[in-house]
């Protein structure tokens, strides 16, 4: 009987464990913001915030000349924007990617950025929060579950050997 309660709670805390790392993988905010001086290439920052309150991560990037898209195709193509440094560095704007359509405006933006219409950019992209309900209903539904089986557990006769 303890066995089974000790397996049972381990099922359960792996469950908790995996749609918690859903939700700290893809449950962040995350906040662009550029500002170029007079005379000087644009610098960057990215800021990620779980579930848009706890900050995660912060980077900046410094000497940001040009935007370029980023292609993956496996199948269908995705996108990305990568910003492009002075060296010849280039770094995402954002980890995932996505269609083209979204990324062509935020190119679009960036790039009225850097020919100097503006002297600030800034961008913001929400939490997804369907995948932070998806991951926690899916989280739910796996707790329930080992809950029912454990309980059917009980009623079974056992047979000692």
């Amino acid at each position: 009987m303890l066995r089974r309660a000790l397996i049972h709670l381990v099922m359960m805390a792996g469950v908790l464990a995996f749609a918690g790392l859903f939700i700290l993988l893809f449950g962040n905010s995350l906040d662009v913001s550029c500002i170029r001086l007079p005379g000087q290439n644009a610098v960057c920052t990215f800021s990620k915030a779980l579930l848009g309150q706890i900050p995660v991560s912060t980077r900046t990037v410094a000497d940001v000349v040009d935007v370029e898209k980023d292609r993956s195709c496996d199948g269908d193509c995705s996108y990305r924007a990568l910003l492009v440094t002075s060296s010849g560095q280039k770094v995402p704007a954002n980890e995932v990617f996505t269609d083209q359509g979204p990324v062509l405006k935020q190119m679009a933006e960036i790039r009225t950025f850097l020919d100097g219409t503006t002297s600030t950019y800034g961008y913001r992209q929400d939490v997804p929060w369907w995948v932070v309900f998806l991951s926690g209903g899916l989280g739910l539904m796996g707790l329930v579950l080992v809950g029912i089986s454990f309980v059917t557990g009980l009623r079974k006769p056992q047979i000692s050997e």
